[in-house]
C-alpha cells in the first residue's frame, strides 16, 4: 500500500522502505494534532504485520479505532503475496 489511508480520527501513512527490507512501516498519525500514535510493521516471528502503540505517547484506543486498525491490517494481509 503506497498511499495514505484515512479513518475518522487518524490516518495511516506509508513510510519509505528501509534499505534491505522487503516490507515498509506505516505510521498512525492523529488527524487533529499530527502526533504519531503507533506504527504498523512486519513482525517476522509471527510472519505478519502487527500494531505497535507508541511508547512515547499515552494513547487510548476505543473499539472504533481498533476496528479501523484491524481493517488496515486486513488490507495489508490481502495485499501481501504469499
Amino acid at each position: 500500500m503506497n498511499e495514505p489511508v484515512e479513518y475518522k480520527y487518524f490516518s495511516v501513512n506509508p513510510q519509505p522502505r528501509k534499505p534491505g527490507r522487503k516490507t515498509r512501516e506505516y505510521f498512525i498519525v492523529n488527524k487533529s494534532q499530527g502526533v504519531r500514535l503507533a506504527v504498523i510493521k512486519w513482525y517476522g516471528a509471527w510472519r505478519q504485520y502487527c500494531f505497535f502503540p507508541s511508547p512515547d505517547a499515552e494513547t487510548v484506543w476505543n473499539a472504533g479505532c481498533l476496528t479501523d486498525v484491524q481493517d488496515f491490517l486486513k488490507r495489508l494481509k490481502e495485499e501481501k503475496p504469499r
